[in-house]
């Protein structure tokens, strides 16, 4: 299994390949779908803007799988899931979540974020 811990406050996966997510896929019991993110070029990056809409766009349609595959990806973000009683919308953004979505891009200043700086918002 890839290294998904931390290091410097940034999360291990945020520099996966395409091909390192591909693997990562297959190692949770899918690898009919490894070449889904690979062809799609599912980085790590593009891995947190993933969720279960996005899914079927990429040639996954299997629910089961769907529900599947987004709360590894939710664990992996380490994000909570949405709660049952919620509206199913997208949750509400936390510290961590705001930060994922600007470690998702590139750049110097993304690459120097960390992930306690959001916390001082």
């Amino acid at each position: 299994c890839l290294d998904t811990s931390m290091s410097n406050s940034s999360p291990a996966f945020i520099e996966w390949s395409a091909e390192e997510v591909g693997e990562w896929i297959a190692s949770l019991g899918y690898p009919q779908y490894q070449e889904c993110f690979t062809f799609n070029v599912v980085s790590g990056r593009k891995l947190i803007w993933i969720e279960a809409s996005n899914l079927p766009q990429i040639g996954i349609t299997d629910f089961t799988h769907i529900k599947d595959i987004t709360c590894h990806i939710r664990k992996l973000l380490r994000i909570q899931d949405p709660f049952c009683k919620r509206s199913i919308s997208k949750p509400p953004r936390d510290n961590r979540g705001m930060f994922l979505e600007r470690k998702s891009q590139t750049g110097l200043r993304a690459n120097a974020l960390q992930e306690e700086d959001m916390s001082l918002s």
